[in-house]
């Protein structure tokens, strides 16, 4: 989780539990916005910070954990999930 960055409380947004500002752990002293940015009339976050992983780092990871299983066929989408989550964890908790 990057230290310079604004977190946020997020009220009523939509997006709020796919964004780092909100779903980031929080290390000692932090700035949050006074407001929740999210725009309830245009349905916008100007703020968005996804806290999802890119598809060529899911896919990178997901080949390693199905190598590291022995390489059996059939469980693509386990080792998919599973990627995801690892690096939704780590970039949350960094």
């Amino acid at each position: 989780m990057p230290y310079d960055i604004t977190m946020c409380g997020a009220g009523e947004c939509p997006q709020k539990n796919n964004c780092i500002r909100f779903t980031g752990i929080i290390y000692g002293r932090t700035d949050f916005f006074g407001t929740p940015p999210y725009n309830k009339t245009s349905g916008i976050c100007d703020h968005f910070l996804s806290d999802k992983p890119k598809y060529d780092f899911i896919a990178k990871l997901a080949f390693e954990l199905w190598q590291k299983d022995g390489s059996k066929s059939g469980n693509d989408q386990k080792y998919w999930l599973e990627a995801e989550n690892i690096l939704i964890q780590q970039y949350r908790n960094s």
